[in-house]
């Protein structure tokens, strides 16, 4: 996750940060880790700033969230089924 760390700029924050929206064919929880656990996160995080040392700030507190707390990405089918995997 250095590169992560690494990343000083708005641009290269926004091109690290993909989509993972995940519908499906059947629903599942699947744990996923590291730098794809940061970038899932970091899809959710709300931030202006364009100064390097709060963006670093941003993926230094992502990184730390990842290492403590177990992240998973739910993929479901676009109906009620879902609601039974989860209760």
């Amino acid at each position: 996750m250095s590169n992560l760390r690494s990343c000083g700029s708005i641009e290269a924050f926004n091109e690290l940060v993909g989509k993972t929206v995940a519908k499906g064919s059947e629903n599942k929880i699947v744990p996923i880790a590291g730098a794809e656990a940061v970038r899932a996160l970091l899809r959710n995080v709300l931030f202006f700033a364009r100064e390097p040392e709060f963006v670093r700030m941003v993926f230094d507190t992502a990184i730390d969230f990842v290492a403590r707390v177990p992240v998973r990405r739910l993929t479901f089918t676009p109906d009620y089924r879902v609601w039974e995997m989860l209760v």
